[in-house]
């Protein structure tokens, strides 16, 4: 049985934001763990990732026959949740709500990278999109999921989508024992 102990779970912001601005967001239960990193200049990243993060936890069964059939209620519920949104600062005469009813309409995604583990026996079963990473020390080694080095990331990561349409990267699947 692997054994898995919590050292630190919580949220932060970079320097000069609030931590309304943090577009991150994670999960646990008992027999998995999830983040997902939302992209801040990605329309409503931060509800986006938030979703992400709970479906996996509840409906962890992704694999790669099924990844975008995974995805598709949490677009749709992402969707109706920001037209929502959209109607009610328009209703309460929100500045704000003309720039994102435009970008609605012109369905500008939400994107998030995601690391989801589940817990299984003696295995770890890893999905993983994007740069955000898995850190695994064992017998005082690291090994690291997906990049290998800091200056393996960029500034155009690999991503979830809010919209099939936009959905052009397949996850990572595999197992570490």
């Amino acid at each position: 049985m692997i054994e898995f102990t919590k050292i630190f779970s919580g949220r932060t912001h970079k320097e000069n934001e609030s931590i309304n601005d943090c577009q991150d967001n994670f999960q646990f239960a008992e027999n998995c763990f999830a983040i997902a990193d939302g992209a801040s200049q990605s329309f409503y990243s931060g509800v986006w990732s938030e979703m992400l993060v709970q479906h996996f936890c509840q409906n962890n069964y992704i694999n790669t026959e099924n990844w975008k059939d995974w995805l598709s209620p949490i677009q749709e519920r992402w969707l109706s949740d920001i037209n929502e949104r959209v109607e009610k600062a328009k209703s309460e005469n929100k500045p704000t709500w003309i720039t994102n009813f435009n970008r609605l309409n012109a369905r500008e995604p939400a994107v998030s990278t995601f690391v989801g583990l589940q817990f299984i026996e003696d295995k770890i079963k890893v999905s993983i999109v994007g740069d955000s990473c898995l850190f695994i020390f064992r017998n005082s080694e690291l090994e690291s999921y997906p990049l290998q080095s800091s200056n393996s990331f960029n500034d155009k990561p690999k991503y979830f989508a809010s919209y099939a349409k936009d959905n052009i990267f397949e996850p990572e699947f595999r197992d570490v024992t």
